[in-house]
């Protein structure tokens, strides 16, 4: 395992320069880290010019229950471009993740179409045109919340209206209730 965090630092180094979002970096930086953590940790140690399918599928192993499968298949993706890169600096002869299949992802967890041009206009028309000086201004905020923190439509179930309006609200006593709502 030695030159392994020269290796990794280099690698490192080439994949940020592929213009990925800082968070991508460093997720894919704390996978490898924890691949070298776990290798250094094995027992025998193995020399990483040894490193076979066998063991990154034990790896693989350890780190993928209670995981989701998008989230292995991520590590997996990571973990074979680090070995793509060890093949082009001479450490490994052949990259033994290049067939290795990840977990099948259902096609129904794929991340939801954007909504098209009309239908945000149509979205912010409607909350525009909500009748009352109040109300509408409290619909345009609440939908520029939604819309602008990228809260999805899930979330929104499981709140209760009067937590997210006693958010927005000023603070004045409700007289049927005698409840007052707060700022958080």
């Amino acid at each position: 395992m030695r030159g392994w965090d020269q290796l990794l630092d280099g690698y490192m180094a080439e994949y940020g320069a592929r213009g990925l979002s800082e968070e991508s970096v460093r997720v894919a930086g704390r996978a490898l880290e924890r691949w070298g953590l776990w290798l250094k940790r094995s027992r025998p140690r193995p020399r990483l010019e040894d490193v076979d399918a066998p063991l990154i599928a034990r790896y693989m192993r350890s780190r993928s229950s209670f995981t989701a499968k998008s989230t292995v298949y991520r590590t997996l993706s990571t973990l074979r471009g680090m070995g793509d890169y060890l093949v082009r600096e001479g450490v490994w002869a052949a990259n033994p993740m290049r067939w290795m299949k990840g977990p099948k992802v259902a096609p129904y967890s794929h991340l939801p179409a954007r909504l098209g041009r009309g239908q945000v206009e149509a979205m912010w028309k409607a909350a525009a045109e909500v009748r009352g000086g109040h109300r509408q201004v409290l619909w345009v905020t609440v939908l520029s919340l939604f819309y602008g923190t990228g809260l999805r439509r899930g979330c929104k179930p499981a709140w209760k209206t009067d937590q997210v309006l006693g958010v927005i609200k000023p603070k004045r006593s409700d007289h049927l209730s005698g409840l007052a709502a707060t700022y958080p």
